[in-house]
């Protein structure tokens, strides 16, 4: 009798921690929005897929949460879906989602409030969910904004607004500032409050308005940022590298190619054909082409290990000898010296880092898309020239992953092991780099496909 008392308050302990966390409504989607309706409030959408990382680690360690248990489901009808089942495929387009998890929230009649993505940890996510209910109480909500665009598209006062509501809601805005920047003059779009805002939107397309005025306004650009003229070459060619989500959303290779084409324009020497071959490999890994992958791979591996290793050198030489002159003049007399020394670490490498994490993201291209085994052993070797460069926790975590996908997994054990020791030794309290780290060295010994991953989420938690 006593055995089975413990064992009857052990099962409704189990039951009442179950409760902590969210509770996610069972119904189908009519039956969700029906709810929503009935009860006034928004639904928070959880759209994840069976194989993404990232989304299974929230639904483990922050979903379950009383914390979070008691904010959303006090607010929300909850609901989840795997993005590319059922009903999941339509919401998801519905939503243009294509990054996981993505969280939705949306209204009883499917309108979108609220949107973000990624893993966060417990106080982040909170905070996303208040954001969310700040703007459904929003006296003018994005659904006011947006039916009232068809009738203002031409009006600049109400576009600027418009972003301005959006960005807070980080949607993208690269139409809508094409269409301000058709509309403004060049001394309105010199403004520098102006210009700090459309700047600050880290987007636009190298076939737009926006594109064009910068391209043709650098020297005014430069001198409003108080930046040299080469600070606006790269930012536009970030600007172009960033497009790439554009050609690659409608395998266009003729707008890959009008990329390639800017972006080798404005990169200095050899970084020309780096660039070029970086984004070129970049398009195939996204498209999932691999016969064209390995090539641009080949490609890009040529011009990216034959660049000159003195410049690293010298440009980290460079910036260490300003640092040691700024600390000299006095300028980092507070700092203790571990602090001091540390930051002369990160200044006196931080080329070398750079030029590491070129050659771990051109491995990780081969370990995430590739099957090739001859492939895989080359991209191999490329991480031992990473490590030369840097001893970044992901690079033994590229180099993990590739050993496993070539069948070494007692060697990809070990390598996992060294990234996650090595993560910890930097005493940075980061839990969800932690958890990743964990659960993929989990997943090696429980011989899952860990090369099968969400890329946005993984360059997020970097």
């Amino acid at each position: 009798m006593k055995r089975l008392i413990i064992i009857a308050l052990l099962l409704f302990s189990c039951g009442v921690y179950a409760q902590d966390g969210i509770q996610f409504y069972q119904g189908t989607w009519k039956e969700t929005l029906a709810k929503a309706k009935a009860e006034k409030k928004l639904i928070f959408i959880d759209i994840y897929t069976s194989w993404c990382g990232p989304c299974k680690m929230m639904a483990k360690d922050i979903f379950p949460l009383k914390s979070i248990g008691d904010k959303f489901n006090t607010n929300f009808i909850n609901y989840k879906i795997d993005a590319e089942k059922g009903e999941g495929i339509t919401i998801a387009k519905t939503y243009k989602v294509n990054a996981y998890p993505t969280y939705l929230f949306v209204n009883g009649d499917g309108t979108l409030y609220y949107t973000t993505l990624g893993a966060m940890p417990e106080q982040a996510f909170i905070k996303e969910a208040e954001n969310a209910i700040i703007e459904f109480g929003d006296p003018k909500p994005l659904p006011v904004w947006q039916a009232e665009y068809s009738t203002k598209k031409n009006d600049k006062e109400f576009l600027m607004a418009y972003m301005k509501k959006r960005a807070k809601l980080r949607l993208a805005d690269d139409y809508l500032i094409d269409q301000y920047v058709s509309l403004a003059s060049k001394e309105e779009l010199l403004s520098k409050e102006t210009l700090t805002f459309l700047l600050q939107q880290q987007g636009a397309t190298v076939d737009g308005p926006f594109f064009s005025f910068l391209t043709a306004n650098k020297a005014e650009v430069a001198k409003l940022m108080g930046q040299p003229e080469t600070s606006v070459n790269r930012m536009l060619s970030q600007y172009a590298a960033g497009d790439l989500k554009r050609a690659v959303a409608g395998k266009d290779t003729k707008l890959l190619e009008k990329i390639i084409a800017v972006r080798t324009t404005l990169s200095p020497g050899s970084n020309a054909a780096i660039d070029a071959d970086e984004t070129r490999m970049s398009y195939y890994a996204q498209t999932r082409n691999e016969p064209e992958l390995i090539k641009a791979l080949y490609k890009y591996s040529k011009s990216l290990l034959a660049f000159d290793k003195n410049s690293i050198k010298e440009a980290d030489a460079q910036q260490l000898k300003s640092f040691n002159e700024s600390v000299a003049a006095g300028q980092m007399k507070d700092a203790s010296p571990e602090q001091i020394e540390m930051s002369r670490k990160y200044v006196g490498s931080i080329a070398a880092t750079n030029y590491a994490y070129r050659v771990r993201d051109m491995a990780t291209a081969a370990y995430k898309r590739v099957n090739d085994k001859a492939v895989l052993n080359e991209a191999l070797s490329w991480m031992s020239v990473a490590a030369a460069y840097s001893d970044n926790f992901t690079i033994p975590e590229v180099t993990a992953g590739l050993l496993y996908k070539l069948g070494r997994k007692d060697e990809a054990l070990k390598s996992q092991q060294k990234a996650i020791d090595d993560f910890a030794a930097i005493k940075m309290d980061n839990e969800i780099i932690t958890m990743r780290l964990k659960n993929r060295l989990r997943d090696m010994l429980d011989n899952k496909p860990v090369w099968i991953d969400n890329e946005a989420a993984t360059v997020a938690a970097k």
